[in-house]
């Protein structure tokens, strides 16, 4: 059992609703993290409910109150996060208050949106600062510059390794938080996922809006999914960041 907040607004007509698909990690359904507590998606919440549009954030599977669906994080994968979001959006298609359904993933959710658009078949699809390139592709370029060059070296020989589909027990200690051996079956499963071609392979009208001062997901990535669907509209957001 999944929990998720509802924002409806007052109002005796159908409303549009937004599905909220939050990032990685432990980052619950108001998009906050034990690295940091930020309100994202709540206020992203409020600021549609204002405009008449309904929502619906959760706590995805092992994280807040939905943890005890998978009290191990070895246990998870990409595509039971995508089974998630279509069983969300299957049970909002079904609601008569709302009269469309729009998947809105934030960082990796939205490459969760773009995988679990093609079953949903939404009214519309939302990235917000998802990546364009694989994902262990955008790893290396976060992880250049920030490690010193053995543990770098080390860095990308994991990431070769769980892209082959492999796993290793030994990691170094500063490496852990990124590596542990718990996580490695779920960024296998990431890693063979590409952002482009999963956004390419959507058909609903899309729109992919990217922060200029975003620190892990560049302009440039927002131009790799503009570049797999010609006709999704584009939104640079001068001086907007990650989050």
């Amino acid at each position: 059992r999944l929990h998720g907040s509802l924002l409806l607004p007052k109002t005796g007509a159908p409303l549009p609703v937004a599905l909220l698909i939050a990032g990685s990690g432990p980052t619950d359904r108001d998009g906050n993290n034990p690295l940091g507590h930020n309100d994202s998606l709540k206020r992203l919440a409020q600021a549609l409910a204002k405009r008449d549009i309904a929502s619906v954030r959760y706590d995805k599977r092992g994280v807040g109150q939905s943890k005890a669906v998978a009290p191990d994080e070895s246990q998870l994968k990409v595509e039971d996060y995508v089974d998630d979001a279509v069983a969300w959006s299957r049970l909002l298609q079904a609601d008569p208050r709302f009269s469309a359904v729009v998947l809105i993933g934030h960082s990796e959710g939205a490459l969760i949106a773009s995988l679990a658009e093609p079953a949903v078949k939404p009214a519309a699809l939302i990235s917000l600062a998802g990546s364009g390139r694989a994902i262990d592709t955008l790893l290396r370029e976060q992880l250049q510059g920030r490690l010193p060059p053995p543990l770098l070296a080390t860095a990308n020989y994991l990431i070769d390794e769980l892209k082959a589909g492999r796993t290793h027990q030994r990691v170094p200690d500063p490496l852990q938080v990124l590596f542990r051996s718990s996580v490695q079956p779920y960024l296998i499963s990431l890693f063979h996922k590409d952002p482009a071609d999963a956004f390419a392979n959507t058909t609903a009208p899309a729109l992919i809006i990217q922060g200029t001062h975003d620190l892990q997901v560049e302009p440039e990535d927002a131009e790799y999914l503009k570049r797999a669907r010609a006709d999704a509209e584009l939104a640079l957001i001068a001086g907007m960041g990650h989050v």
